[in-house]
């Protein structure tokens, strides 16, 4: 299954790779048999770009603790780490 990365951040790359396999095993995630038949995840640079997908996605504003989520059609939401404190 193919995992698409967009991010400048390295580190979060690198976390990302190495612990795919175990969220699959850990919610009991099939990607297989769910179309797109992919995960795309992509780190926000902005708290204001971060707030404009979720506000898109949900049709209400996070909750100030929220950092990543997860959107339709495989596509993963995080936060940039350096961010979480201006959320």
């Amino acid at each position: 299954m193919p995992l698409i990365l967009h991010t400048s951040n390295d580190k979060f790359k690198g976390i990302i790779i190495k612990k795919f396999d175990l969220l699959l095993n850990l919610f009991k995630f099939n990607p297989n048999t769910i179309s797109p038949y992919k995960i795309e995840v992509t780190i926000i640079d902005s708290t204001e770009e971060f707030l404009t997908i979720y506000e898109r996605e949900y049709n209400i504003k996070p909750q100030k603790y929220v950092v990543g989520f997860a959107a339709t059609n495989g596509r993963v939401f995080i936060l940039n780490e350096n961010l979480f404190e201006a959320r």
